[in-house]
């Protein structure tokens, strides 16, 4: 079944590569004492979103063009201005840290701080890497269950989501892709960029979906890859223009980014871009899920949870 996967899989880095250009790509590790400056060299430091420079608004605090909720210490963004950080921190980054809570728990990823969730039935919180310390309170073993596989035990863990607006999500992705693009690239989508500093959240883009892939086993928290990717001329007719690609913990988003001026109808062909994963864990933990999920709803989701799993040694009980 592996061998299954990696041939169709390697079909499809074939496809990217005779597809697609490389904009953008980087393999982070938030253990390196290394700082990766997005913005690149520019004469003047005027923000590259609201487009106010110095005397207007200040560049004090760091900007990341990746969120730093997702391990990213490394790649940050200079031309990102103090204001609108504070926007994109508020009604971007929010949502998109509550949607990604659970995995980032179970994947142990920290952030500014471990993540942790806390309820009236047990509480969760990762102690360290590779290390998460589970509580169960008084009724709360039914969101649990045990179950013997090869190699071990596997606890599976119903987890709730907090609330979330997945428009916001949407709009985070969009954000990181618009920090990682050439300049050449970036002033021609000002549609895209006004949309995310907009706050009421109405819908520009809906209909194409984002591509999900869900890895099996644990993963090394301090990794995360992204990459952005531009269409070839000679397909652009018929493949979208703009895709972003970011992979940490055991999941891998593969995201549509559009071109207002011509993808507001959704009227091409989302590519499936292949998994970023190692034959070893595929070969250890089976071939990931792939799935398609839409985030163009602005209405509030309430009320969601999610199956998580991990492997564990001993159990005790006080």
């Amino acid at each position: 079944m592996s061998e299954e996967f990696f041939l169709e899989n390697d079909e499809r880095f074939k496809d990217v590569e005779s597809i697609y250009d490389v904009l953008f790509v980087k393999a982070l590790d938030s253990t390196e004492q290394l700082v990766i400056d997005v913005s690149r060299e520019r004469p003047t430091r005027n923000c590259r979103y609201c487009g106010k420079g110095p005397g207007e608004t200040t560049f004090k605090s760091v900007s990341h063009a990746i969120p730093m909720s997702l391990g990213n210490r490394t790649l940050i963004d200079r031309l990102e201005c103090d204001a609108c950080n504070n926007h994109f921190s508020i009604y971007l980054e929010d949502g998109f840290s509550k949607y990604t809570l659970p995995h980032r728990i179970f994947n142990t990823i920290k952030g500014r701080k471990n993540p942790k969730h806390k309820d009236d039935e047990f509480e969760i919180s990762v102690s360290g890497r590779g290390n998460i310390s589970v509580n169960v309170l008084a009724g709360g073993e039914a969101r649990f269950e045990t179950v013997s596989v090869d190699g071990g035990h596997q606890l599976k863990c119903n987890l709730p989501r907090q609330s979330y607006r997945p428009i916001t999500i949407y709009k985070m992705f969009v954000k990181m892709a618009l920090a990682l693009m050439p300049d050449v690239e970036f002033r021609q989508l000002d549609e895209l960029r006004e949309w995310i500093l907009n706050k009421d959240h109405t819908k520009m883009f809906s209909g194409v979906p984002v591509a999900q892939w869900e890895f099996q086993g644990f993963f090394d928290p301090s990794k995360l890859r992204c990459g952005l990717f531009k269409v070839k001329n000679e397909f652009e007719s018929q493949y979208f223009k703009y895709v972003l690609v970011i992979n940490f913990g055991n999941l891998q988003y593969n995201v549509v980014i559009p071109d207002p001026l011509s993808e507001r109808e959704a009227r091409k062909t989302m590519l499936d871009f292949p998994a970023m994963i190692g034959r070893n864990s595929v070969e250890a933990c089976g071939a990931p899920s792939y799935s398609h999920i839409h985030f163009d709803s602005n209405e509030i989701v309430r009320g969601e949870s999610v199956d998580m799993y991990m492997f564990f040694e001993t159990i005790q009980k006080s």
